[in-house]
């Protein structure tokens, strides 16, 4: 996850930024008027004040009727394109109205000296809009142009504006003086901003700890505005707080202070911020991480209703990421078609990185680790339902896309120091992946290239606060590369050291000692390492493509014994009569088939039902230990009974139940907002009809 730069609103009438002694440079400052020395037309005039009063579609409405009088109106082009770019976040349209309208003032009136009839509060308001603008297409570059000309023109000067985008280009010591001056300054919004800038300087510099303290200091200035604002943080305002609190999560993740990270992000749901920094985010993907299945589903839906309640121009800043994250989700729950379906949708339709610390080349190589962990999740399914009797869909284009996949991740990490970032869990300075993905680089990169890295990143850090993460991924290394009694020891070790609380890493280094124990003979320490596994994450070991030693044991009828045959030629199961888990098939009052997975002292770990034709009844016996299964059409073929049992007890074995039937999953890939944004536009435009009637 990135830090991510706060938003504030376009200089109006007012000065909306706050900024103190707004004005031309070396004048004393002054209120800002209208243009009335500009003489607009009452349309312009109407259009302006709809825009500044926050009436965007009527502003735009009466902007276009300027422009069909004037086609040189530079009112008309300004409010037409600072509404495209709030209303719509039609950048590029925006942009050419914008620069219309700069073209008329700056062709009409003269810059220095500056004419006392001259609009300047306008030309401010512009050289704003488009260096916003710029910052949000990454054109950094040119921003810093715009606001070099917009400094030599007005005061105060734009310096925290100025230090992000030394920041993106590289340039730190420059932004580091900026931000410096910015974050002792007077005005509340432009100190806060000063802050913000030093905690993405830290956060490039790649230092954990000086990060952690300027992200913190950010949030503190922030939460202690909105308190003194309106005396609880509990209150939406227009202060900032949810950027500050995602920024000093991540920081704090990056410090290894899990428990201030989740202080942070429960900091950063308590008011609405418009910002792509969603903390809900956050929260699902480290909740996640938790393996905290009741929590998880909840934590998707307020994702969603984060991002459906931002503006339309800032969607575009974070749809992606939100998509990867619930692929990452169904993932995990073994929804693997939605899943691939969701991150392709992440890679076809990339966000806009302006706004964020992170680049193209980090965003499309982490969903291209997501696509691939996908593509190799489906082709083990796929085995799964040919060994059931089931008909698969051929695996050509799965290979095809993994091998895709694998060179966009390879040229993503062409740059060691990505790579070796990558592998530094939190750092940001690599792929965005959690550490419970970092195994899957592996098979994408080779055994040998990422051991080395892992040696790289271990001097990076010198501390070695995060060896336990390093050993979980060389012991996955180790496994690839066949040297299963080092990949044994090397996942003792990671499991020792690393925090329970990382269960998803915890199971995958689990399923890596059991498959090691199960080849070298120990039958006892393999069925102990795969309960772990199965209980924290089962989905893991479908992801591995491994097989889980067990005896099989059927109780029932021919149908019972016919599943049971089904089992015993699965991928995901080796039939052991001294292994320690037992796998046993009965009869069901409710289901064709229950199956249970218990371990060597016959506790459970986990109970299914499977039905050929329906789902699995609310009656089942035991209910409180059955998870109830919804076999699909595809798979409930009546003249195959038996396949379509097998292939839902393993959709049911092998995925972790995150209770996502809750959700309203059309709303995540935006099929559903569109309407619901032009009802919602429809609406504000009726309002501001009849507002403007009375």
């Amino acid at each position: 996850m990135k830090y991510v730069v706060p938003i504030l609103a376009a200089l109006g009438a007012a000065c909306a930024m706050a900024l103190a002694g707004c004005g031309p440079a070396g004048v004393e400052a002054q209120p800002v008027a209208p243009v009335a020395s500009a003489t607009p037309s009452d349309v312009e005039a109407e259009a302006l004040a709809a825009w500044r009063e926050g009436r965007a579609l009527t502003a735009r409405r009466l902007a276009g009727e300027a422009l069909a009088a004037d086609p040189d109106s530079m009112i008309g082009h300004y409010v037409t394109g600072a509404s495209l770019r709030a209303s719509d976040g039609a950048i590029a349209p925006a942009m050419y109205h914008l620069a219309r309208a700069r073209e008329r003032y700056e062709s009409t009136w003269a810059l220095a000296p500056r004419p006392e009839d001259a609009p300047w509060e306008l030309h401010r308001e512009m050289l704003y809009e488009i260096q916003e603008i710029a910052q949000e297409l990454g054109a950094h570059r040119y921003r810093l142009e715009i606001l070099d000309f917009h400094d030599a023109l007005y005061e105060p000067d734009l310096g925290a504006q100025r230090a992000w985008t030394l920041v993106q280009l590289g340039d730190f010591e420059g932004a580091r003086v900026h931000a410096q001056i910015e974050a002792q300054a007077h005005d509340p919004d432009t100190r806060s901003l000063g802050l913000n800038a030093l905690c993405a300087i830290e956060t490039v510099g790649g230092d954990r700890d000086a990060r952690f303290d300027a992200c913190g200091r950010a949030y503190a200035f922030a939460a202690a505005r909105a308190a003194e604002a309106d005396g609880d943080t509990g209150t939406i305002t227009g202060v900032n707080v949810a950027v500050h609190a995602y920024n000093a999560a991540l920081a704090a993740m990056a410090a290894g202070r899990f428990d201030a990270a989740e202080r942070f992000a429960a900091a950063g749901v308590e008011r609405l911020a418009t910002t792509p920094a969603n903390p809900w985010r956050w929260r699902v993907r480290r909740w996640l991480e938790q393996g905290r299945t009741l929590d998880v589903a909840a934590a998707v839906q307020a994702m969603d209703r984060w991002r459906r309640r931002q503006p339309t121009w800032l969607r575009t800043h974070d749809r992606a990421e939100t998509l990867a994250a619930w692929a990452r989700v169904l993932l995990v729950a073994g929804e693997l078609d939605e899943a691939r379906a969701a991150i392709d949708r992440a890679i076809r339709h990339p966000d806009r990185q302006g706004l964020s610390s992170a680049d193209g080349a980090q965003a499309r190589g982490a969903h291209a680790v997501v696509r691939a962990a996908i593509a190799e999740a489906q082709l083990h399914r796929a085995a799964e339902v040919r060994a059931c009797g089931g008909a698969a869909a051929s695996a050509w284009s799965l290979r095809a896309t993994r091998a895709l996949d694998r060179e966009r991740v390879v040229r993503a990490l062409l740059d060691e120091d990505r790579l070796v970032g990558t592998l530094r869990p939190w750092h940001g300075s690599g792929l965005d992946l959690d550490p419970w993905q970092l195994g899957d680089l592996v098979p994408l990169l080779g055994a040998g290239l990422v051991e080395r890295a892992l040696d790289a990143a271990a001097d990076a850090e010198r501390d070695g606060r995060f060896e336990a993460w390093a050993l979980a991924v060389r012991a996955e290394a180790a496994w690839h590369a066949g040297d299963r009694p080092r990949a044994r020891a090397l996942a003792a070790e990671a499991t020792d050291a690393l925090p329970d609380a990382e269960r998803l890493l915890r199971a995958r280094v689990a399923a890596i000692r059991g498959d090691a124990a199960h080849a070298a003979g120990d039958a006892t320490a393999a069925g102990a390492a795969f309960t772990t596994a199965l209980v924290d994450d089962p989905g893991v070991v479908r992801r591995l493509g491994l097989a889980v030693p067990v005896r099989i044991e059927a109780h029932g009828g021919a149908n019972v014994e016919a599943v049971a045959q089904r089992l015993a030629r699965s991928p995901r199961f080796s039939v052991d009569d001294a292994a320690a888990l037992t796998l046993t098939l009965t009869d069901d009052p409710s289901d064709d088939v229950r199956a249970c997975l218990s371990d060597a002292a016959g506790g459970r770990i986990v109970c299914v039902g499977a039905s050929a034709l329906s789902p699995a009844g609310d009656d089942a016996a035991d209910a409180d230990d059955v998870t109830d299964v919804a076999t699909t059409a595809a798979a409930a073929d009546a003249q195959n009974p038996g396949a379509a049992v097998c292939i839902a007890l393993h959709d049911a074995l092998f995925a972790a139940p995150l209770q996502l039937d809750t959700i309203d999953r059309s709303s995540l890939d935006g099929r559903t907002t569109v309407d619901e944004d032009a009802a919602r536009d429809a609406l504000r435009d009726a309002l501001d009809a009849a507002r403007d009637g009375s």
